[in-house]
């Protein structure tokens, strides 16, 4: 009982004293009638509004459209509906990224094997990466699969000055597209392609167990992170210990792929990386959350279920401190974004009561102390939600549920 006086006091405190430096502009909850919608990403526009992507099942009666389908939903600076397109194919099809390019947006995700609705070309195995290029108003521009004879999953996508690099996770052994031998149960994919989608090269990174990609940061040298999580011993590639179940793993490559560091941190249960930013004076802030203890490489430690764990790493993946935020239930970090020297942090939390998520949204400075943080309710249990910033506003967007169903929440800031 004294712990949750304390959580909600705190609460209270940092919302009254930073009540200035964020003001929520207004908050929407999208209702798309006979669907169940999961939020899988979003981007910022030029128009001041964005767009964004899910995964839904939706009803149609487009022939080559059964099962899960992906849907682009277009809104103003309002949160108002523009246009929204759904895309599929005879089989389920998953999003997981949107990104804004030239003339149009890209969309990433993974896709079965079978040809049809939307997606012209047959497979390579029982999942495939696909990516969708698409014109401002959702015309399909063009759309290519990438992947081996097994599971290939596309997380996410990094523009090039040449074209695009594509991050996810393979199953498969050395077939199709995929050019290299596995290492475990599943590794990470790396897949160079031009502008017009064909591969121009792809590398795998692994250990003898799981490694699951999240994904890719980009660092001024022209090099790479890839982010994600290991359940894998040391071997000839990962260089780095498992300390539990699955660990924070980091992967530095250069602009051709190599493999240049690779770093593990967690403590002796499991910990979920799920997002990285480069900071402004040097290095790199990689965050999730955590089931562990101190232990391990973990040195705080756990103030519930499942807290937020952030990780400070210089340009060689040492580390250079970590902050854990949470309450007595669970916390799930899954987004951020840099402003300024400020660090935004979009997740969810079990702190009011173990049976309803809530948003739980929180603003760090350069050294991890809380400034600011607000909630909202009725966060779908354990589902992701994002952050982006044009430095003047501040979106955050997830999947919401309520009596109805599943819906896409949209929330807009303003920074003072």
């Amino acid at each position: 009982m004294k712990k949750s006086i304390l959580v909600f006091f705190c609460l209270y405190t940092f919302s009254f004293v930073y009540s200035q430096k964020i003001n929520l502009e207004w908050e929407k909850r999208l209702m798309v009638s006979e669907r169940k919608e999961t939020v899988r990403g979003f981007t910022l526009t030029q128009d001041g509004g964005a767009v964004i992507v899910t995964t839904c099942k939706a009803k149609t009666n487009e022939t080559g459209k059964e099962g899960s389908n992906i849907s682009v939903i277009k809104i103003d600076a309002q949160g108002k509906k523009q246009w929204e397109q759904i895309y599929g194919s005879p089989g389920d099809d998953v999003a997981n990224i949107i990104i804004s390019v030239e003339n149009g947006y890209l969309i990433g995700g993974n896709t079965d094997k079978k040809a049809g609705g939307d997606k012209k070309q047959e497979g390579y195995g029982e999942k495939d990466f696909w990516l969708i290029k698409i014109d401002t108003q959702g015309k399909i521009l063009w759309e290519k699969v990438y992947g081996g004879s097994g599971i290939d999953e596309l997380r996410d996508v990094e523009i090039l000055p040449d074209g695009y690099l594509l991050g996810g996770r393979t199953q498969s052994d050395k077939s199709g597209l995929v050019s290299e031998a596995t290492y475990g149960d599943f590794d990470y994919w790396v897949v160079k392609i031009n502008k017009e989608g064909e591969k121009v090269w792809d590398r795998r990174y692994g250990g003898l167990t799981g490694d699951i990609f999240d994904s890719i940061l980009p660092c001024k040298d022209g090099g790479f992170l890839l982010l994600g999580d290991s359940g894998s011993d040391e071997n000839e590639l990962k260089t780095s210990p498992n300390y539990g179940d699955m660990d924070y793993w980091v992967v530095k490559i250069n602009d051709k792929g190599e493999k240049i560091w690779d770093g593990s941190f967690g403590g002796t249960v499991g910990d979920v990386l799920n997002d990285g930013i480069a900071l402004n004076e040097g290095g790199y802030l990689i965050g999730g959350f955590s089931y562990s203890g101190a232990g391990g490489s973990k040195a705080t430690v756990s103030l519930g279920d499942a807290d937020y764990w952030l990780v400070s790493i210089d340009e060689k993946g040492q580390k250079n401190y970590e902050r854990a935020y949470g309450a007595m239930n669970a916390e799930y970090l899954y987004s951020m974004a840099q402003i300024n020297e400020n660090i935004f942090i979009a997740g969810g939390s079990q702190v009011k009561t173990q049976t309803s998520m809530y948003y739980w949204l929180l603003l760090i400075d350069d050294e991890g102390k809380k400034l600011w943080e607000k909630e909202f309710p009725n966060m779908a249990s354990e589902k992701a939600c994002y952050v982006q910033t044009d430095k003047k506003y501040i979106w955050v967007t997830g999947t919401g549920t309520g009596d109805s169903g599943n819906h896409i929440w949209i929330a807009k800031f303003m920074l003072k």
